[in-house]
């Protein structure tokens, strides 16, 4: 992974919402780092927007004790970065807002795992 990418400004815009918005529940740096009208993620069940997905971090924060969001081997081109996102914490209260219902908490530690492509309106503000 090129260091670059890692200390380029869109890449360290990108660790910092993870780590402060998403992992800290920091709203205004969530609110500031998106582009809330806009907005879209694609999961495999369907599209959602940005409010579904404010309210899905927050249930992992209500879910998981010292849950922590942090990003990995960014590759930053132009106004797309790819990264490797880890959430993990330790499982001990119900999640809710997933589209399976609620799951209720193992006690265990857990990580998850993902590859994101993420794309950046004119402004600067996360869309994709």
């Amino acid at each position: 992974m090129p260091q670059e990418d890692m200390n380029s400004e869109k890449g360290r815009a990108l660790i910092e919402v993870g780590k402060v918005g998403i992992g800290k529940g920091d709203e205004y740096a969530l609110d500031a780092y998106f582009n809330k009208e806009d907005y879209v993620i694609h999961l495999p069940y369907g599209d959602l927007g940005y409010p579904p997905l404010k309210a899905f971090f927050a249930s992992m924060r209500e879910a998981l004790d010292e849950y922590n969001c942090t990003r990995h081997d960014l590759l930053v081109k132009g106004d797309l970065i790819a990264a490797r996102t880890l959430m993990s914490g330790h499982f001990v209260r119900p999640l809710e807002s997933t589209p399976y219902g609620t799951i209720p908490p193992n006690g265990a530690s857990i990580k998850l795992e993902l590859i994101n492509f993420f794309r950046y309106d004119a402004d600067g503000k996360l869309v994709e």
